[in-house]
């Protein structure tokens, strides 16, 4: 499991963005995308690379690469469009003045580029005109997206289809979500506050006022950015109606609470690393094994022969959660009995480990619970969501068939 900075919710280890709050799981994982995942209807799986975050780092602990979790487009665009603060936080680094603020409203032509395009239709979604920079805007961030497989994304094609071509259907895929949000947020009346609308106008002009070639990369200006950030926060505000017009059956949650409670267990050990797996290593690693099965005090022996300088000089103590060390560690660590030592050594491509299992902790269980309904209540806000939007008609105009990759 994966414990969200923002709001402390906890999310499967396959998941990127927070089911709760949709903030990124941690800024210290990166998404990346292999060109070889490139599949028909998503170009690339999502890859998670987790590193372990100890002062000093040991050899042994692994870094968690090539986790695949297989989202669909469309619930990758949900997460996408309510984490839409990422690109925010990106390119919007500096919080204008009031007076650049007030400088702006009193003379927008002035201050902020105008977009010759912002009348031009690429498509219309639901009965909804999607202009040539909103759909940039949007085609923008799936471009990213697609780029961060690898230089050669653009060449390469999937069942016959290129990649421009899946780009471009992510995109209406994800704009289609937000448009199927607007017409669920007028049918159940609700509305962006005055606070909401405000902080609308002040992201659009950050945005404007400090990204210029981005501005002009892209073509859009202040009204295209303000109704772009008025899409996110409607679908922020639908996603949470939905979720708290919903509650889960008590089998639902049981049967949710099965398949993330291992996510919640922890184990605390005790061990010796022999850093080296030669002959002569293993029958360090043996004596010390021997040592320890005796009753010698592990913390001790950590001290004397441990050659993980992570743990040496506390005793070779770690509590971990599952997923966070390399699998024949964690298999002796979540399988020994508790206050024994693991009857063999434990051989990994760091060398031989002790082990002795101190304690383990499956997690609270009514955190667990709240954790499983809260998964529950988005996923049935995203579902509902998905199935709007793929009810939408959508209508391509000739400038769609002329969008092309953004340099």
């Amino acid at each position: 499991m994966m414990k969200c900075n923002k709001c402390d919710n906890m999310n499967p280890e396959d998941q990127i963005y927070c089911l709760e709050c949709g903030e990124q799981l941690s800024e210290e994982q990166e998404t990346v995308q292999e060109e070889q995942a490139v599949e028909e209807e998503q170009v690339t799986d999502d890859t998670e690379v987790s590193h372990i975050t100890n002062e000093e780092p040991t050899g042994f602990q692994e870094e968690i690469g090539t986790k695949k979790s297989k989202h669909t487009k469309l619930i990758a665009g949900i997460v996408l469009l309510i984490a839409v603060g990422i690109f925010i936080a990106l390119y919007a680094n500096q919080k204008p003045s009031a007076d650049q603020l007030k400088d702006a409203a009193n003379s927008p032509a002035e201050q902020l580029p105008e977009s010759s395009q912002s009348d031009q239709i690429v498509v219309v979604i639901g009965g909804e005109e999607i202009t040539h920079p909103v759909f940039n805007l949007y085609f923008w961030i799936t471009q990213q997206q697609f780029e961060s497989a690898g230089p050669n994304i653009w060449e390469m094609e999937t069942g016959g289809r290129k990649t421009l071509d899946i780009a471009k259907e992510n995109t209406l895929d994800n704009i289609s979500l937000v448009i199927a949000a607007k017409q669920k947020a007028e049918a159940l009346g609700l509305e962006l506050s005055k606070e909401d609308q405000d902080l609308v106008y002040e992201q659009a002009n950050t945005i404007i006022m400090n990204n210029t070639e981005l501005v002009e990369k892209l073509k859009f200006d202040i009204k295209d950015m303000e109704r772009f950030l008025k899409y996110d926060f409607t679908i922020q505000k639908v996603v949470e109606g939905l979720r708290d017009n919903y509650t889960p059956s008590e089998d639902e949650i049981n049967t949710q609470m099965e398949q993330i409670k291992a996510g919640y267990e922890t184990a605390t050990v005790k061990h010796v690393l022999i850093a080296s797996k030669d002959e002569k290593a293993r029958e360090l690693a043996q004596e010390v094994l021997n040592k320890a099965i005796a009753g010698e005090d592990m913390a001790e022996l950590a001290k004397v022969y441990s050659e993980d300088p992570g743990s040496k000089d506390s005793g070779g103590e770690y509590t971990f959660p599952r997923g966070q060390m390399v699998p024949q560690f964690e298999e002796a660590s979540f399988t020994g009995e508790i206050g024994k030592v693991y009857p063999e050594l434990v051989e990994t491509d760091y060398g031989y480990h002790i082990i002795k299992v101190e304690a383990r902790d499956v997690g609270a269980l009514e955190q667990i619970k709240q954790d499983s309904e809260g998964m529950l209540k988005t996923q049935y806000a995203q579902d509902e969501l998905i199935k709007l939007s793929k009810a939408l008609s959508v209508e391509k105009t000739d400038l769609y068939n002329k969008i092309d990759i953004i340099k």
